[in-house]
């Protein structure tokens, strides 16, 4: 098979997956199965009840979590890190630990950069009351504790707006919604807009990492809110 057409079955099949999770979500009694979901997650029964896009690394503690209502999906596409701070010797070995909610995922280890490119998504559910997403930045290390390289939040709060505004939205092409300007003290490294494109709601940002010497991170993130 020829890798463009690998390409477009993987991008199919997650399609797929994504319908079939969303018609599991509003379907009759959509409140109680937005509720259990988690239940289904913490019982170890998920391989054999859900599609295959929910099978994913999240570690969750049942006493923290209980029931939890879920009002959409967030895709995070990890894209690079630019000039992160050094914590082995002239380098470092980072990945990006992401947190939202009570749901922890991570991307692979980039070896021996300063400047690693992931191109890596990751899918996360959005829980209610939605909290910010948090994004951290850890050099890999063999014998030790990781280091730490830097931490951000971001407020998606805007980016699900847009997205329940325009989720029935025929726009073809790109069409900018929102555009959130960057400060010297913030932690936009440059201004980051929130587009529909082809249908689809996505937001592109630069993040200034905080709590480290220097670094910056680029994301994209696509938000799919459950019909009300």
């Amino acid at each position: 098979m020829h890798r463009q057409d690998v390409r477009t079955k993987e991008a199919e099949e997650e399609r797929m997956e994504e319908n079939n999770l969303l018609h599991f979500l509003d379907s009759p009694n959509a409140h109680y199965r937005r509720c259990l979901i988690l239940s289904v997650y913490l019982s170890g029964n998920v391989k054999n009840t859900y599609p295959r896009m929910m099978v994913k690394p999240i570690a969750m503690h049942q006493t923290d979590v209980g029931m939890v209502e879920f009002v959409g999906l967030i895709k995070v596409d990890i894209r690079r890190g630019t000039n992160l701070a050094v914590r082995d010797v002239m380098s470092s070995d980072p990945y990006v630990m992401l947190n939202l909610g009570h749901q922890t995922m991570k991307t692979k280890v980039i070896k021996n950069t300063l400047n690693p490119v992931w191109n890596e998504r990751l899918m996360l559910s959005i829980p209610h009351p939605v909290p910010p997403l948090k994004l951290q930045v850890f050099d890999k290390d063999t014998f030790s504790s990781d280091d730490r390289m830097g931490d951000v939040e971001v407020d998606i709060q805007p980016l699900i707006a847009a997205a329940r505004e325009h989720e029935s939205s025929a726009i073809a092409g790109s069409v900018e919604v929102t555009k959130l300007l960057a400060s010297d003290d913030g932690t936009l490294a440059r201004d980051s807009v929130i587009s529909v494109v082809d249908g689809k709601v996505k937001q592109d940002i630069a993040l200034r990492l905080q709590n480290v010497e220097h670094g910056e991170l680029e994301i994209e993130l696509e938000c799919v809110p459950l019909s009300q």
